[in-house]
């Protein structure tokens, strides 16, 4: 009885410690599924959906305005009048 519980002790313990080593507040998941690719070109338009290069958007500001945790935008070579 004794070997048993010098063997289940310390693996209680151990259970304990884990339990209590849980984050006090969980993330926000990001599904994969809901992330969206956006696309900035200096020939869009803000007025494009900015879900294709050929619906692309014209500055990087209206990507950064729509994107959301999880999306990717990708931003073609060229000159972007305006700030962020």
């Amino acid at each position: 009885m004794r070997t048993w519980l010098v063997l289940l002790l310390p693996c209680a313990l151990t259970a304990l410690l884990l339990a209590s080593c849980r984050p006090t507040h969980a993330a926000t998941p990001v599904s994969l599924t809901e992330a969206a690719d956006l696309f900035v070109s200096p020939s869009g338009s803000d007025g494009n959906g900015g879900g294709s290069w050929s619906d692309a958007f014209a500055t990087i500001g209206k990507a950064a305005s729509v994107a959301r945790p999880g999306d990717v935008v990708a931003v073609a070579d060229g000159t972007y009048p305006g700030g962020i």
